[in-house]
């Protein structure tokens, strides 16, 4: 895990960190989650990669970061095949609370419980101690954090992986990862 911490802090010093999309406000009757491209997400059976319909590969291009900037006071949802991630952050707030939940297709992957890692982060390019790990939990169960601290305007770049058995032998390995900036704004009556 140290290795892939220095992964994320040397990408997200070198700009080369991937980033979100959009966002979309989880309450709004008129809004729909991002889908495809809102955060990334690559998941491999036994080393292969499985596509689940999550879109094209996920890669680090080269350039500046592309990350969404975040508005505060909402929840901010992302969506592809694999799973939702979530992230929400008070106006005004010093932390910024995340989920992520894998999806009913992924879930039909597995052969019993799943664990996940502990998420690893970098605000404003620093890295910062691993999330705690959630191990041997039910696969739909919602895998959730803190950053702390989180204020406003800042950038956050993160990288988790999840793991389980799949029928038959061998091991489904879901990494999913973005970079975000936390708005200090709320959504305009047209912008979210």
């Amino acid at each position: 895990m140290k290795i892939r911490a220095i992964l994320v802090s040397a990408m997200v010093a070198a700009g080369t960190m991937i980033g979100f999309s959009s966002a979309a406000h989880a309450d709004s009757p008129t809004a729909a989650p991002v889908t495809a491209s809102g955060f990334h997400s690559v998941l491999t059976v036994n080393g292969k990669r499985t596509d689940l319909g999550a879109g094209p590969a996920a890669v680090i291009p080269a350039g500046q970061p592309t990350g969404q900037v975040l508005p505060c006071g909402i929840q901010n949802t992302f969506v592809d095949a694999n799973g939702t991630y979530t992230v929400q952050h008070a106006c005004g707030g010093t932390t910024a609370s995340w989920s992520y939940r894998l999806s009913t297709t992924a879930c039909a992957t597995a052969a019993g419980t799943v664990n996940e890692a502990g998420q690893i982060w970098a605000l404003n390019g620093v890295t910062k101690p691993k999330q705690a790990p959630h191990p041997g939990v039910i696969c739909r169960y919602i895998i959730h954090g803190t950053y702390n601290p989180a204020h406003d305007n800042n950038s956050i770049a993160y990288s988790d992986v999840i793991t389980w058995a799949v029928p038959g032998g061998g091991v489904a390995t879901l990494q999913y990862y973005g970079h975000f900036k936390l708005s200090a704004y709320p959504c305009s009556p047209t912008s979210c």
